[in-house]
């Protein structure tokens, strides 16, 4: 079965604006739609900024530690299990298998980091890509491109691009 994917693509969008997109998800994983995000983008563009935007947004307090070295770290909410996965450091691609993490997939939000890095994952629930607008400028603003098969997911999205006026670089 061949599945359309959606996209919406962001104007270009400071650090704050970026933060609220990654807020305007909450009611997304709140509703129990969004299940499964990945974030994709060259090193240092934003994704583990935008996962701690979005694990603010959902209750998490204190240190929000990047999973970097750790490959996963967990975080538990009433009703809600988070885990936050960077796949980065994997060396083999099918390693995400037997590191315990085809559990986490299907337990909670999953939010993942390199995807591109693990063969066979699961498809998400969204997708997005975080990349600079200038190259050149790697403090300045950033691109976002959100793919997705679920239709209300887009119209979600879309809302919150729509609404980012004001808040662009």
């Amino acid at each position: 079965m061949i599945v359309d994917r959606l996209q919406v693509q962001f104007k270009p969008c400071n650090e704050n604006a970026m933060l609220g997109v990654a807020n305007g998800l909450v009611p997304l994983v709140r509703q129990g739609s969004l299940r499964r995000l990945t974030l994709s983008g060259s090193l240092g563009a934003g994704k583990t900024s935008f996962a701690r935007g979005l694990l603010q947004g959902l209750g998490i307090t204190g240190r929000i530690r990047s999973p970097s070295f750790a490959v996963a770290e967990r975080y538990d909410l009433p009703g809600l299990v988070i885990h936050h996965i960077d796949l980065y450091r994997l060396e083999d691609p099918h390693a995400w298998r037997s590191a315990g993490l085809r559990e986490t997939l299907s337990e909670g939000l999953a939010i993942l980091e390199w995807p591109e890095r693990a063969a066979g994952l699961p498809d998400p629930d969204l997708a997005i890509s975080i990349d600079w607008a200038d190259r050149a400028n790697p403090e300045g603003p950033r691109l976002l491109l959100a793919t997705t098969a679920s239709q209300d997911i887009h119209d979600a999205v879309d809302a919150l691009a729509r609404n980012l006026t004001g808040l662009e670089a």
